[in-house]
């Protein structure tokens, strides 16, 4: 399976998952912001991440 087809697969899971939950994307896109900030947020912390200095090391070295 290519990224393609696992892209097209999670679009249908997120679908079913969205319907079953009455879930209206169009109108909750902050709110699908969020859910990716705070399980990156998470991810992080689990894995021992400094997202801070991450960010500092990655993006600001370049100001």
């Amino acid at each position: 399976m290519n990224l393609n087809e696992i892209s097209d697969q999670l679009g249908k899971v997120s679908d079913i998952y969205a319907e079953k939950f009455g879930i209206r994307r169009d109108e909750n896109l902050r709110h699908e912001i969020a859910d990716v900030v705070a399980m990156t947020l998470l991810f992080a912390k689990h894995r021992g991440i400094d997202v801070e200095q991450a960010i500092k090391d990655k993006w600001f070295q370049y100001l």
